[in-house]
Parts: structure tokens; sequence; C-alpha cells
């Protein structure tokens, strides 16, 4: 999770990316920049221990809708557009998601 008082270098080219031309899709490439991991950690969910490295974060679909107000079928659909360009990977198991960012 990001660090308050903490920052992101967005560069001026993902003007020119095709997830700018989808406010809902950059709004949610943006969520997940800001809170990816910026250093390996142990993060807790459902009682289990698990590591998370930089650039990763435990995500659930209707945790992303409700915290960016979206349903959750445009998150699905959004997060596949992300994956299509190659800019994040998506680990799923039955509890929650792993996101990493790759590009």
């Amino acid at each position: 999770m990001a660090k308050k008082g903490s920052y992101i270098k967005l560069h001026r080219c993902i003007l020119d990316s095709a997830v700018f031309d989808d406010a809902e899709v950059l709004r949610l490439w943006i969520y997940i920049l800001c809170n990816a991991n910026y250093e390996d950690k142990d993060c807790i969910i459902n009682g289990k221990v698990f590591q998370l490295k930089r650039g990763q974060m435990p995500a659930g679909r209707q945790k992303i809708a409700i915290a960016l107000g979206i349903n959750d079928s445009k998150v699905q659909r959004s997060l596949k557009i992300l994956e299509n360009l190659g800019c994040i990977t998506k680990e799923v198991n039955s509890k929650f998601s792993v996101i990493t960012v790759e590009n």
C-alpha cells in the first residue's frame, strides 16, 4: 500500500498510450500504480501470510469496484485490457488476485 506523502512517476508518454483512451482504464491503472508495493513485504490475507514483491498488490474485483465507484464487470474488463496491453499480469486464486505491474 502506498505510503502517505509518497509519489509515483508518471511519464508523459502515457498520453500516447491506449490506456489513456479510456478514462476508466486510466483510472484503474493509476489506482494500481498507487497501491502496488514499492518494496517486498509480507501481507496477511484471511489469516495467511503471503510475500508480495515490489510492484505487486493483492486485489479483489469487488474491493477495487468499491474504491473506484464502478461496477465489477467494468473492473474485470479494464483489468483484461491492462493485461492485453502488457501493463499487468494477474495471478488468481479462490480468495483474491495478485496484480503485478509489468510496464
